[in-house]
């Protein structure tokens, strides 16, 4: 108990410390706000181990203790220009990938790693970091489908961010001209874009709005094209994906309902997207197939047919 007390009042002042300098209430002139930053910025990797000396001296069991190192990281990490080798390379940084396999400290390690791929999003700039975490991150796509089947959706979405902010973190390497395997990363953000819950398979939206407006900032040229038909297979899957998601839930309050309605227009914008790329007219012909199928099923049952399959398909078409 005591040892759990001194952790946490040290946590507790570690973690002010760089709260503090962006706190308004505090009147102080700029110039010594600045120095304050910059002091914090010059004692950052001290301060990292000494987080780490707490950690490794907590016992599995101090829970509590574990979170707030995690909730302490990402301030300073969120606050503080610490030098991305000497963050790729920290005991800290590289633990909280084992954290994510906790329970009890999984949702505060994707914090961190989100805060990580948000203050170092430069791809060329951060190698460091980036070759530390696509591999990693990339080898949590089994668990996500662990989670996806066993109906773990608090699992299932904290994975989904990580691969949704490392997808948009490292746009520049998914329209690269260069050969990383990036198609993977389209891939995984996929299969998140495919889960049953609506909450979680609009994640990735902003993923798929941000990809297509890359590629149409590229040149004209053969790359281009070449990024097009590698990206045409994953975003035909994509448009039947969302005629899916646009089906009225069996459990819908109402069909004005304001959630569904913001959802609803999220997945349009992601129809749209895909047409950038499939162009206007495959869009059509896909859906056209999928409401052929929901017809034929919707004859097939008779009075008990259910209809939110054409409509969504109906729904579908309107948006493009």
């Amino acid at each position: 108990d005591s040892l759990g007390l001194v952790c946490r009042v040290v946590l507790e002042l570690m973690q002010a410390l760089p709260e503090q300098r962006r706190r308004r209430r505090i009147a102080v002139s700029p110039e010594v706000r600045d120095q304050f930053h910059s002091y914090l910025c010059s004692v950052a990797s001290r301060c990292l181990g000494m987080l780490e000396q707490i950690a490794r001296a907590a016992p599995p069991t101090m829970a509590e203790v574990h979170k707030q190192v995690l909730v302490t990281l990402q301030g300073w990490i969120s606050n503080c220009n610490i030098n991305p080798e000497a963050l790729a390379t920290h005991a800290l940084f590289l633990s909280t990938f084992d954290a994510l396999a906790n329970d009890a400290t999984f949702e505060h390690a994707v914090d961190v790693l989100v805060e990580v791929l948000r203050c170092y999003d430069s791809a060329q700039a951060n190698m460091p970091i980036v070759r530390v975490m696509v591999p990693r991150v990339m080898a949590l796509k089994p668990r996500f489908v662990a989670a996806r089947d066993e109906e773990d959706d608090d699992t299932a979405k904290g994975l989904c961010r990580l691969f949704t902010e490392m997808g948009e973190a490292y746009m520049s390497l998914i329209t690269s001209e260069q050969d990383f395997n990036q198609m993977a990363v389209v891939e995984l953000v996929l299969t998140c874009a495919a889960h049953t819950n609506l909450e979680i398979a609009t994640i990735p939206a902003n993923f798929w709005y941000r990809l297509v407006k890359e590629w149409l900032r590229l040149p004209q040229d053969e790359h281009r094209e070449r990024l097009r038909a590698s990206l045409h297979p994953f975003c035909a899957q994509l448009v039947l994906i969302c005629v899916r998601l646009l089906r009225y839930p069996k459990d819908a309050p109402t069909a004005d309902d304001d959630d569904l309605i913001a959802h609803r227009h999220e997945i349009s914008d992601t129809l749209t997207d895909c047409c950038q790329i499939l162009g206007g007219p495959a869009c059509l012909m896909q859906i056209y197939g999928e409401l052929q199928r929901e017809v034929a099923a919707t004859s097939a049952a008779g009075t008990a047919a259910e209809l939110q399959g054409v409509e969504a398909c109906l729904h579908a078409v309107q948006a493009i």
